[in-house]
């Protein structure tokens, strides 16, 4: 419950384009999310700032003083959540900067030639189309040997003769 917590959190700052948000504000936004316990959070009752804190406090989050158009209130910086996004929520967007391939299939040092290419096309291979479709399963790819030639595999064989 209290992951998907930090998940609506990072949507509701997602939705509404703002990097700190009053505890009040974050707290009616959350509420207002459909079909999630937060508008009946307490013996029907919507989530307050209070009790907010208390299940942030779990994740070393606390509000602080936030200067608004309104004035000085209490709330919460998108960056205070950060760390917490980092460990219990997985990246909407996966990292270009990343490799999707397997460490085990990928030569150790950078520069080298793959040892394995993609056999399969596009990233996933997953049916939207299907009669259960399943847009959040996980998705892999086959890795197939790349191709060595003939004359590369004779070079090899003779200098580990010698």
């Amino acid at each position: 419950m209290k992951v998907e917590l930090l998940a609506d959190i990072r949507a509701v700052y997602i939705r509404q384009g703002m990097d700190r948000l009053s505890s009040m504000d974050l707290c009616n936004f959350l509420v207002l999310l459909e079909e999630r316990p937060w508008g009946t959070w307490k013996h029907g009752k919507p989530l307050t700032p209070v009790q907010l804190a208390r299940l942030l406090h779990l994740f070393n989050i606390s509000s602080r003083n936030l200067r608004l158009e309104t004035g000085v209130v209490k709330g919460y910086c998108l960056e205070d959540f950060d760390d917490a996004f980092e460990r219990y929520i997985p990246s909407p967007f996966p990292d270009p900067t990343t490799s999707n391939r397997y460490t085990a299939t990928t030569r150790a040092q950078s520069g080298d030639n793959t040892l394995f290419q993609s056999a399969t096309e596009g990233a996933c291979s997953v049916s939207e189309n299907g009669l259960n479709p399943a847009p959040r399963a996980a998705c892999s790819v086959v890795a197939d040997r790349n191709g060595v030639s003939e004359a590369e595999e004779t070079i090899d064989e003779d200098t580990d003769a010698h």
